[in-house]
């Protein structure tokens, strides 16, 4: 078989090969877990976090690293497979991860212009993953997010 060198974006629709959630995922826990965001217990908290203020912002180069890294440990573990390196924990699915489905849920049903508010806080901090995906020297990315179910959108757009 010959060695053809293409350039490939693949999107996650969960019929994941190889992708580099542990990296994402390792980071954004720690991260978590330092700030105390597991103390969050109340639909107005959900409303109120700021993960500029909370998180802070990540370290850029490290980032970019780290997804290179992961996609060239995936290549070496899986020669044979269509790999790549990604973000699996975004928007919503980051929201999840972060409050669960309860009090996720539960703020958007209180406040709809307050939770819009909190994904443009957290859309904004969650970017900083996507600018150093598109600087990583990778052919590959996945990007996932449960925005919309099989039965449809969970919530209005």
């Amino acid at each position: 078989m010959e060695d053809e060198s293409r350039d490939l974006v693949m999107f996650d629709y969960d019929g994941v090969i190889v992708d580099s959630f542990e990296v994402f995922a390792t980071a954004f826990i720690d991260a978590c877990r330092l700030a105390g965001i597991g103390a969050v217990t109340t639909p107005e908290q959900v409303l109120a976090f700021d993960p500029w203020e909370t998180i802070g912002p990540i370290d850029h180069a490290a980032t970019i690293k780290r997804f290179e890294d992961q996609y060239k440990a995936n290549c070496a573990a899986y020669p044979e497979c269509v790999n790549m390196t990604g973000v699996y924990v975004t928007l919503v699915s980051g929201l999840i991860d972060l409050f669960g489905w309860d009090l996720l849920l539960t703020a958007c049903g209180m406040d709809p212009e307050g939770f819009g508010d909190l994904t443009n806080r957290y859309s904004s901090w969650i970017q900083q993953y996507f600018d150093a995906l598109a600087e990583a020297d990778v052919p590959v990315v996945m990007i996932h997010d449960d925005i919309v179910w099989s039965s449809g959108p969970f919530i209005a757009p």
